[in-house]
């Protein structure tokens, strides 16, 4: 962000992120704990002293390329709310995503499963037309499994497989974050472990 404000389009690379993991790793979890909250204060400051004027055209460079705002936001967004619930659910076996966080993460949910996704998962699977069935709320789409892998907003007419369950409980399987108990069913050619391996998170 402090970059992007500057008109620097230069993105971060592993020589300058090496010595930030480093020092973190040398903290106590105290530490690290008071370092996040003075860091993630110091990045909500940033986000919020961008004007109108400057939302549509300022560009971060970002681990993906140089990125609009909405856009960053959205990666940061998925950070904060899946480590989040990494946390969350140490604590609570039984902890899921909030309903609002769900609501904007489903909106970008192609470009992480496009992204995050096992390449030799894929090509063993592939080719496959999954029928994506939202019991909360009702919805259907078409999870595609090719030569690359996309989720669209719209049901397939001839599905190889269903996938059923909530949209908070999919989100997660995506994310890599999916749980036993979480209530989700697949049949036909394709199962649940197979999802799991296809969508091994970061």
């Amino acid at each position: 962000m402090e970059r992007g404000l500057k008109g620097d389009e230069r993105g971060p690379v592993r020589e300058e992120l090496l010595p930030v993991w480093e020092r973190w790793d040398g903290m106590s979890p105290l530490e690290q704990r008071a370092a996040w909250r003075e860091a993630d204060e110091r990045h909500l400051a940033l986000l919020d002293s961008v004007g109108p004027g400057q939302r549509t055209s300022l560009r971060v460079p970002y681990f993906a390329g140089l990125l609009d705002l909405a856009s960053y936001a959205g990666y940061r967004l998925s950070e904060q709310a899946l480590h989040a619930w990494d946390i969350t659910v140490a604590l609570d076996e039984r902890a899921v995503l909030a309903a609002p966080d769900v609501a904007l993460l489903w909106e970008r949910i192609d470009l992480v499963a496009t992204r995050f996704r096992d390449a030799d998962a894929l090509t063993r699977l592939a080719p496959q037309r999954v029928r994506v069935e939202l019991t909360d709320p009702g919805r259907a789409l078409l999870l595609d499994i090719d030569t690359e892998l996309h989720l669209y907003p719209a049901p397939p007419t001839d599905p190889t497989a269903l996938l059923t369950g909530p949209a908070e409980s999919i989100l997660r399987l995506v994310y890599g974050r999916n749980r036993p108990q979480d209530p989700l069913t697949a049949t036909g050619s394709i199962s649940l472990d197979d999802l799991r391996r296809l969508f091994p998170g970061f």
